[in-house]
């Protein structure tokens, strides 16, 4: 029953509102039964339709692939029913097992189409979480999370998204002020890895409130609007760390330390948003 279940809705959801059918249609293991029909047959159609170079343009969309990819999204956020012990699927990895489907009859480097479809997908995601009214700041936010990041775990991103939501409008000048500096942080850190800090080298108090704040935030367990609400005390010892530190000192040591500071502090919002794409 559940397989032919899964059948008759298999082509669904046919659009991006989270009540569309075949919400509550289906539940427990029967959604899941239709989860696994429903994203195997889109994806295998859009990794089919980028493996032979043909890519929706502009308006242009011929064979609906920007519908079957929100569809996967779609069934990733509302259906897919994990139990407590079952990780939930991968996006990026169900897209890998599509194309290596096609077991090598497709016309592109497999590299260079699984970017294209990833950055897809990714879009997709993107629409999703913004059809639902979320501020297009707090979605880009979200999407710039990591471990795991939205192509691992769409709903992850629509978990941490929610909470961003909820616990920005509490104090909304707080994350204000935290997105410009650490839009400034993550432009002066880059990607590169740091050393950790040695506080042996701090010049500054306010090097040392950001080393202990930071330290006492690491430990904060509770959900995402928990440990947001802690990560927003950060506004204070932030802003005194930029007024007083000049991070890119002329000493190599100095510059070291203080960047082996800051990448600690960025890494913590990174768990569940990178604020530094909010307006402010």
């Amino acid at each position: 029953e559940s397989v032919a279940g899964a059948v008759h809705w298999h082509y669904h959801p046919l659009s991006v509102e989270e009540n569309a059918p075949p919400k509550d249609r289906l539940e427990g293991s029967d959604s899941t039964v239709f989860a696994a029909v429903s994203v195997a047959d889109k994806l295998d159609t859009v990794a089919g339709y980028f493996g032979l170079g043909l890519l929706p343009t502009g308006s242009s969309d011929p064979y609906g692939l920007r519908r079957a990819a929100q569809g996967v999204v779609r069934v990733l956020l509302d259906f897919w029913v994990a139990d407590a012990n079952e990780r939930r699927p991968s996006l990026r990895a169900l897209a890998a097992e599509a194309v290596a489907g096609y077991g090598g009859l497709l016309k592109r480097p497999v590299g260079e189409l699984l970017r294209d479809l990833e950055a897809f997908l990714l879009d997709r995601v993107r629409y999703v979480l913004t059809s639902r009214g979320f501020p297009a700041d707090e979605v880009e936010a979200a999407l710039g999370a990591r471990e795991p990041d939205a192509l691992d775990d769409p709903k992850e991103c629509l978990d941490r998204l929610k909470a961003l939501h909820r616990v920005r409008a509490e104090v909304p000048q707080d994350f204000e002020q935290l997105a410009v500096a650490f839009k400034r942080a993550k432009n002066i850190v880059g990607e590169g890895p740091h050393a950790a800090a040695d506080p042996a080298l701090f010049e500054k108090d306010a090097e040392r409130e950001l080393f202990e704040a930071v330290g006492k935030l690491e430990t904060v367990n509770g959900g995402y609007e928990a440990r947001l609400r802690s990560l927003a005390t950060l506004r204070g010892p932030v802003d005194r760390f930029f007024n007083d530190v000049l991070v890119m000192a002329e000493d190599p040591r100095l510059r070291a330390n203080r960047l082996g500071l800051l990448s600690p502090a960025l890494a913590l919002f990174y768990r569940i948003a990178d604020i530094s794409k909010l307006g402010g």
